[in-house]
């Protein structure tokens, strides 16, 4: 995918503080920075996201996938799940939920407060190949997924947030649950990948809104 060449990936560092005074305004809070070895490759970790006992994030290293690139020789994207041990450490990571993986890209993804409901991104997949646009890219939706005792419910794209034939990702919920954030290269933006948001209305989500040249740029924003 074309725009995700202009996403900063951001490494699966996590902080381990040893040391932590009291923060103040004028106190300074010594952290140390810990490198999770366990978790990370010569691959691409980014988009953690804290969940029950570790982190769900998104990895490039599946061992699972039967082919590692698309047809623009991107690296395809797997959710993982790492649990921390008893000391602290994450643990060797592990697919997050085979109800939610696919040969191709998935991720990122962002939980509610109650870690029940999942949304994230996907390749949109017509007749078991990915589908890509007119300038090459490839076209991703955002899906939702509920827990369902130990299992996730099938994925079901989100309506009305995607729009056919571009690419709708990034998906981050507001706390209260009614506000859903996302990144889209659909027409109408300011730049190339904007940010949009959708208001819940009842059991469905309002038209996407762009959020403006306050938030969005000429460039991306994702």
């Amino acid at each position: 995918m074309k725009a995700r060449k202009h996403i900063t990936f951001i490494l699966a560092f996590c902080l381990s503080a040893n040391i932590l005074p009291a923060q103040t305004d004028t106190e300074p809070v010594t952290v140390q920075v810990k490198n999770e070895a366990a978790i990370n490759t010569k691959g691409l970790e980014f988009s953690p996201t804290f969940y029950e006992d570790g982190i769900v994030f998104i990895s490039t290293n599946n061992a699972g996938l039967k082919k590692r690139t698309d047809k623009n020789n991107q690296m395809y994207t797997s959710i993982l799940r790492s649990r921390r041990s008893a000391d602290g450490a994450l643990a060797v990571a592990e697919p997050f939920s085979k109800e939610l993986s696919t040969q191709y890209n998935e991720g990122p993804v962002c939980f509610d407060r109650t870690a029940e409901t999942v949304y994230f991104s996907r390749n949109i997949i017509v007749n078991g190949k990915e589908k890509y646009s007119k300038d090459g890219s490839l076209m991703m939706r955002v899906y939702v997924s509920h827990k369902e005792g130990e299992l996730w419910s099938e994925p079901q794209p989100v309506f009305p947030v995607n729009d056919e034939g571009y690419a709708d990702c990034h998906p981050a919920i507001s706390i209260d649950g009614d506000k859903l954030f996302f990144s889209s290269n659909r027409p109408g933006g300011i730049g190339g990948m904007d940010i949009y948001v959708s208001y819940r209305v009842g059991q469905s989500w309002s038209e996407p809104v762009n959020l403006g040249a306050g938030v969005n740029s000429s460039g991306n924003e994702a």
